[in-house]
């Protein structure tokens, strides 16, 4: 136990042991070796401010930090992830709203399918569309788009100045 106590007493190994965590964290990312990292730089910082801490109160300041590590970078994501409503990273056909489409059949009972770019997809419109006809992506319903005859909204709403 004496052992294990002068190898606390030393700032460095905590410090050393968060850099490796954190260094781990980057090779195998999702692993949460980051937080702990975090967690032991702050013990070392705390053991080279007071250099004759016990062993507990070290261990209790690393449970403490890795928790508060934990909780703001749980806080960070979530904050990230909904600044702008939704992740914007998989986020699908929603991507295509406002874009043009071209109707590549005659919409039969409001049905049909539109080209975007190189890609053929499924579409519903409340107005009757022809083959050729370019349409505006309203919105996407369980992977459907939603299209409509039009200006984009921005052109509608008097948006380019001209």
């Amino acid at each position: 136990m004496e052992a294990l106590e002068i190898l606390f007493n030393s700032p460095w190994y905590w410090l050393i042991a968060g850099v490796l965590l954190a260094a781990a964290e980057a090779a195998a990312p999702g692993i949460l070796l980051l937080w702990i990292g975090l967690g032991a730089i702050a013990v070392g910082i705390f053991v080279a401010i007071w250099p004759d801490a016990p062993l507990t109160a070290q261990l209790i300041v690393l449970a403490i930090c890795m928790l508060a590590a934990v909780l703001s970078g749980i806080r960070y994501q979530s904050r990230a992830k909904n600044s702008d409503g939704a992740s914007s990273l998989n986020s699908g056909l929603t991507n295509y709203v406002g874009r043009q489409a071209t109707a590549i059949s005659d919409f039969q009972s409001g049905s049909g399918r539109v080209r975007v770019d190189d890609t053929f997809y499924s579409a519903t419109s409340p107005d009757p569309v022809t083959q050729g006809e370019t349409v505006i992506i309203r919105a996407v319903h369980n992977g459907v788009f939603l299209v409509g005859k039009g200006l984009k909204s921005a052109e509608a709403s008097g948006g380019a100045n001209t």
